[in-house]
């Protein structure tokens, strides 16, 4: 599937490169034409960044090249954003990875701030966008796994769509709220609920009508089914929330959402047995070159160390570095002090001798 949608990638940047980007100013042009020259997310990352510095005005061309970014975003090598467990994201290879999915140059990451930006210069197009991301599989997690899924930029989207793109006569149809509904209908995993929830506290509906949404979040909260990896990791978002309107529906969530047991050990000598991490930093040679650089962000309870902390631990190497070197100033001036009063010295013993100094020195 991949191999397909970097082809389609190809065509469609082919495409798009035959045909001139609308009155775009030719500082612009240049760089349009490095962008398309990267990796799609790359391309579509630069394109968008472009649109959002709002140097040029053109309205045809922001959305030529908003248009043009979309397109290129459905073939990043990444479909949807990850994000790393609390205290699994420290010198690992999982959160190394948590690290660049919080670029986010996924794919429906990348597709959802195209909508974003469309909107306010074509909001019919934007909804047609919208309609137009196909929703990433989000294959089962195992407690094994140490990253979740982070859909929070696709119902951003989504909720901006829903309050912008809608005229007073669609509203008065419910057509938003209808689009809203299908969407809603369409979750299927724990780590959908708490940024639906935000869609529903912020959109724009009557008292009635939210109500009907949150009792239907509601229904989902206490039916949905999914993994002990997927529901544990959304429960922390979920008790964020100050909802009233669904806290029994999260209280349930809470009773059988027993997530993965082997994460916790009553047993405070033995670490827990998931998730299961690649570490950096195991062998000899390597910890002899990462603990005196832990120092510097831990403290020795291997507590993280505030930016505070740290400023003053640099603060205290700097004073300590300028103190070394005004030492070794005083060494070096002492030193070449001891070499001009051996040389007099022997000046004075040659002269009392009647030696050539050199034979003395």
């Amino acid at each position: 599937m991949r191999i397909v949608r970097g082809v389609l990638y190809l065509i469609l940047v082919c495409a798009v490169s035959d045909a001139e980007i609308a009155k775009l100013p030719g500082a612009y042009q240049s760089l349009v034409d490095l962008a398309r020259a990267a990796p799609p997310e790359f391309t579509a990352d630069a394109l968008l960044r472009i649109v959002e510095q709002g140097k040029f005005l053109d309205k045809d061309a922001r959305i030529d090249l908003i248009e043009d970014a979309f397109r290129s975003a459905s073939a990043a090598k990444f479909q949807v954003r990850m994000d790393g467990l609390p205290g699994t994201t420290t010198d690992t290879s999982s959160g190394s990875l948590s690290r660049a999915y919080a670029l986010k140059l996924d794919a429906l990451s990348l597709e959802s701030r195209a909508v974003r930006d469309m909107l306010p210069l074509d909001p019919v197009k934007a909804r047609r966008m919208f309609g137009e991301i196909a929703r990433p599989m989000l294959p089962a997690l195992t407690c094994d796994d140490a990253l979740f899924y982070d859909l929070s930029d696709f119902y951003q989207a989504l909720s901006v769509v829903v309050n912008g793109s809608f005229s007073q006569k669609e509203r008065a149809k419910d057509d938003h709220l209808n689009f809203l509904s299908d969407y809603l209908g369409q979750a299927a995993s724990p780590l959908e609920l708490a940024p639906i929830a935000q869609v529903i506290e912020g959109v724009s509906v009557t008292n009635q009508q939210r109500q009907g949404l949150w009792a239907r979040l509601g229904g989902l909260m206490e039916s949905i089914q999914a993994d002990d990896r997927s529901l544990s990791a959304a429960l922390p978002a979920l008790n964020s929330l100050s909802l009233p309107e669904v806290q029994s529906s999260i209280e349930k969530y809470r009773q059988k959402s027993h997530g993965c047991a082997s994460d916790t050990s009553t047993d405070t000598s033995k670490k827990p047995t998931t998730p299961k991490l690649d570490a950096y930093w195991q062998s000899a040679n390597g910890q002899q070159l990462v603990q005196p650089g832990k120092k510097l962000r831990f403290d020795k309870n291997n507590v993280p160390l505030s930016d505070a902390d740290r400023a003053r631990l640099e603060a205290a190497a700097a004073h300590a570095r300028a103190l070394g070197a005004r030492y070794l100033e005083y060494l070096t001036a002492d030193r070449d002090a001891l070499e001009r009063r051996n040389l007099v010295g022997a000046d004075e013993v040659a002269s009392l001798l009647d030696l050539d100094a050199p034979a003395i020195r």
